[in-house]
């Protein structure tokens, strides 16, 4: 009541921003809602066959895992393709205009031109292709389109004389005699690739290991919760119907007061362990239901364990799978031969019956 009062008298552009701070603080100080007979209409039988399904579904972990594995197959893929045959396709265009030094005009001689302008256009298409051993292997088509104003005459000496062409047809190889050379240095890429492909895999395989059994041991948990609750909710009628009894023993009197605070006392501890019973099952519900990416909220339904455990089947032997274990004559099964020992001469013993005893002189 202070606090009100001391909030009604503050000036009114201050109090609307405290109200309004206050209003939002309450907001998120919300009570933490308890698994018991009011959640049980939003929850959900939840096997343990439908949990690993889930899980292997709907599991964040576990769909990272799986994109990085898928990442890693198809650069693995894509590493193996250098040996494919690349389609190249070229084209040039080159336009020179530069001043003859003294060995150019002595090398052209009677055409030469104070000043060389060319207009070249260069057209290439071919396949490459590369070798394990490294080696580059080009087969393809060249066009060489030239047009200069070599023999032009003097009066105009810019002038371009006309296009000539130059065409090559073949085949061209470079291998490689240090760097790069080899098997190995070409495949490089292409193992680490694999190798890391395979790492992403086996991560994969661990996370879904490590998720399903982490969810399985979450289930059994709920489930004994769920018991350790119901138990609890039992004991706690039971020991109302005890504090009825004694209260109508005390009525009529046949019973003591100490009887009914005793039994009152009963009930309420029995109470505050069902409430710590919900809850406990409350919070595996909650982190099951996070293993699938659930998030537990208002209008969620939290799972249910269903599923009692079952008596777990006796490990088959393993002289079950190796038939010569099983024989008693079988050599593995008699072990490992002993050293022989000679036998020892023993001397004749008599039997007593046949024995006499000497007779006193």
């Amino acid at each position: 009541m202070n606090s009100i009062a001391w909030a009604g008298a503050l000036p009114g552009r201050i109090k609307a921003p405290l109200l309004a701070s206050l209003l939002a603080l309450l907001s998120f100080l919300r009570p933490t809602p308890v698994l018991g007979a009011d959640a049980a209409g939003i929850q959900r039988d939840l096997s343990l066959v439908d949990l690993r399904r889930l899980v292997l579904e709907q599991n964040e972990q576990i769909q990272a895992r799986l994109y990085e594995s898928e990442a890693s197959e198809r650069i693995a893929r894509g590493e193996r393709g250098i040996f494919e045959p690349a389609l190249v396709v070229g084209a040039d265009y080159q336009d020179t205009l530069r001043p003859n030094n003294r060995q150019q005009t002595a090398q052209l001689g009677f055409f030469a031109r104070p000043t060389f302008a060319e207009r070249n256009t260069l057209y290439n298409a071919g396949l490459e292709f590369l070798l394990g051993t490294g080696a580059k292997v080009r087969t393809g088509y060249a066009l060489r389109e030239l047009n200069n104003n070599i023999g032009a005459p003097e009066t105009n000496a810019l002038r371009l004389t006309g296009r000539q062409y130059e065409t090559f047809v073949g085949i061209s190889a470079t291998q490689p005699l240090l760097k790069g050379a080899g098997i190995d240095a070409t495949t490089a890429k292409i193992r680490l690739a694999a190798i890391a492909s395979s790492v992403a895999l086996q991560e994969y395989r661990r996370q879904v290991f490590l998720a399903l059994a982490s969810a399985e041991a979450s289930y059994w948990d709920l489930r004994l919760a769920q018991e350790q609750a119901t138990i609890t909710a039992d004991s706690v009628g039971t020991a109302t119907r005890v504090l009825a009894d004694n209260e109508a023993r005390l009525e009529v009197g046949k019973g003591s007061a100490l009887d009914v605070v005793q039994a009152q006392a009963a009930v309420a501890s029995r109470k505050a362990r069902l409430a710590q019973a919900r809850q406990t099952a409350f919070d595996y519900a909650s982190r099951l239901s996070s293993l699938y990416s659930q998030f537990t909220g208002a209008d969620t339904a939290l799972p249910r364990a269903v599923d009692s455990p079952e008596t777990a089947e006796p490990a088959p032997s393993h002289k079950a799978h190796q038939p010569a274990l099983r024989h008693p004559r079988s050599p593995l099964a008699r072990g490992p031969p002993r050293p022989h020992t000679p036998a020892v001469p023993r001397s004749p013993v008599r039997s007593s019956k046949h024995c006499k005893a000497p007779r006193p002189r």
